[in-house]
């Protein structure tokens, strides 16, 4: 699964990029504009001290040429190929020449070509005289090296000490030739060339070892950003999860503990979890299912509770690796499953009740009747007349559970709409009238709600055999049997209590199953009956008994639509006493 922000990330990585990649050049570019710069001065520095150089010895050529130009050049020019002999020693030039309008050598001194002195490209003499500076410089190579030349026209007319006086006329007019040494001026820019390449080796591995250190920066900032949005998803995953998730460290206590399995434990009877986190897992009251640590549920029963746990080991499957335990309520299922074997059951009494009950009705109304006809014949004869009218009774009794039996087994379609539970209570009432005389009690009312969607005449069905059932058990004048009504939860509850015997843990966790009776002309299909309706409606019931002290049963209908307005229900309680009529 891929959590992240990855545009987020290649957009602040690539301006990052983009930020270094951009000063990384602005360094290199003012490194070689600087180098660049450095040039300039040294090529400039180079032609003034050529053009200073070549000053001097046009004007020793001109004072030395005043002086012995008369003589002839076999005199002047050793002259001159001595005073320039002198100045290549002195170290000063690397070449000094002096050439005619051709360019052809008259005096050289300095580096040869295979013992021929440098003579002038012809274009040089040419450029010269088109010129206005009447000047050429650049650089050649003499010998093996390169040599920073600048060639310029002798001076005409300057005399001795700088005054001007007509000179006589030259033999001819001549070249000036300066050659200076690139090794004595280039050398410091070569350096400087060498540290400036340096400099841009080092700033593009910087740039690049900073590029590469920002790249495992984002990438390590990505990564816990992935793992924050990971650890909330895995957190709001395992709060959601309807199982639990306990987490057990090497040391046997619990380190962690999601919502759900704090749930669970909450609902485990005399179990304190407020404090769960560094808790010893061996406290918990399931802890003893848990010895090996196979990854097989376990399924763990706590009175009311039904669990399932798995435990996964984490390291190594020791008695000391740390381990995952994973808990799951199944109350509510089991319950589930309950039902759906007493539906089962009921379906197979269904079956059997519906081809039975033909077969037993109709012989059942002719012994029925030919017993009513001896209790008539044998009126006043004793105990002719007992033994008749006890048959009369059995008989319909008998026809009592056929009628039981064909109301499991048939089914029915419900008519659900609002019924009115005042009325029903006084229906209830009319027909019990002779059960209440005969216990002289009252049966009370207190409706909070007063109409529930049902069907009308399921409802009096449910509430006819649990009224019967609290009237048996209650004891004559002092007992009380009372319906009550309330809202539940979007539900509507609607409960049947009285003060009777009550019911043991065992008898109630049996009533609902059919045949199940501790009263002795009783049937055992009341309750069967009641739970049958209320699965029609996808209601439940609820029972809670305390041996000697009274029973209630609780019946609740699901609510189709919104609870109506309070100007609808009533709102104040209602206390009715429902006297005999």
């Amino acid at each position: 699964m891929d959590i992240g922000v990855r545009r987020r990330k290649s957009g602040t990585l690539f301006l990052a990029t983009l930020a270094l990649v951009f000063l990384g050049l602005s360094l290199v570019a003012a490194i070689w504009l600087n180098l660049r710069e450095q040039r300039s001065l040294v090529d400039g520095y180079v032609l003034l001290s050529a053009r200073s150089m070549v000053r001097g010895v046009q004007a020793t050529l001109a004072r030395g040429l005043h002086r012995f130009g008369r003589e002839g050049p076999d005199i002047f020019l050793p002259m001159v190929e001595g005073f320039f002999n002198d100045l290549v020693q002195s170290g000063e030039v690397a070449a000094l020449g002096l050439y005619g309008p051709d360019g052809r050598s008259i005096v050289y001194v300095g580096p040869k070509d295979d013992g021929r002195p440098f003579e002038l490209p012809p274009a040089i003499p040419g450029l010269i005289g088109k010129e206005r500076d009447r000047e050429w410089s650049g650089v050649v190579g003499m010998g093996d090296q390169p040599i920073f030349v600048l060639v310029v026209p002798t001076r005409k007319g300057i005399g001795p000490m700088g005054r001007r006086k007509p000179p006589p006329p030259p033999p001819h007019e001549a070249l000036v030739m300066v050659g200076l040494d690139m090794k004595n001026y280039y050398g410091p820019y070569r350096d400087m060339r060498r540290a400036a390449v340096l400099q841009t080796i080092y700033v593009l591995v910087v740039g690049a070892f900073f590029w590469a250190l920002l790249w495992a920066y984002m990438n390590r900032r990505e990564q816990g950003r992935k793992l924050l949005h990971l650890e909330s998803f895995q957190s709001k995953l395992l709060d959601a999860m309807p199982d639990g998730l306990v987490t057990v460290g090497g040391d046997g206590r619990i380190t962690a503990a999601s919502a759900a399995a704090r749930r669970i434990l909450a609902r485990i009877p005399d179990f304190d979890d407020a404090e769960l986190i560094g808790r010893p897992f061996a406290e918990l009251p399931f802890s003893a299912e848990q010895d090996d640590v196979e990854p097989t549920w376990r399924q763990i029963e706590l009175k009311s509770l039904f669990l399932e746990s798995l435990s996964v080991p984490l390291d190594a499957p020791d008695e000391h690796a740390a381990r995952l335990v994973l808990l799951r309520d199944r109350t509510k299922l089991r319950s589930l499953e309950k039902d759906l074997n007493q539906a089962k059951e009921l379906a197979a009494i269904g079956r059997l009740a519906a081809g039975v009950a033909h077969e037993i009705r109709n012989p059942l109304s002719s012994l029925r009747g030919f017993a009513q006809f001896f209790k008539t014949k044998l009126k006043g004869r004793e105990p002719e007349e007992t033994y008749a009218d006890t048959m009369v009774h059995e008989a319909d009794r008998l026809n009592r559970v056929v009628t039981d039996l064909l109301f499991l087994a048939r089914p029915k379609t419900l008519d659900l709409a609002r019924t009115d539970l005042a009325q029903t209570v006084e229906e209830l009432t009319q027909l019990l009238r002779f059960d209440l005389k005969e216990k002289s009690l009252a049966l009370t009312a207190d409706l909070r709600t007063t109409t529930v969607t049902a069907d009308a005449d399921a409802l009096k069905q449910a509430l006819l055999n649990l009224t019967l059932n609290s009237l048996a058990a209650v004891r004559p004048e002092t007992g009380v049997v009372s319906i009550s009504s309330e809202r539940d939860n979007g539900a509507v509850r609607v409960s049947v209590e009285d003060n009777g015997c009550g019911m043991t843990e065992e008898e109630r966790q049996n009533a609902l199953e059919p045949f199940f009776t501790t009263k002795k002309q009783g049937s055992g299909l009341g309750l069967a009956i009641v739970h049958k309706i209320m699965r029609e409606h996808h209601g439940r019931i609820e029972i809670s008994s305390t041996s000697q002290k009274g029973t209630r049963v609780s019946l609740l209908f699901p609510s189709p639509t919104p609870p109506p307005s309070p100007t609808t229900e009533t709102a104040k309680p209602q206390k009715k006493g429902l006297e005999d009529s």
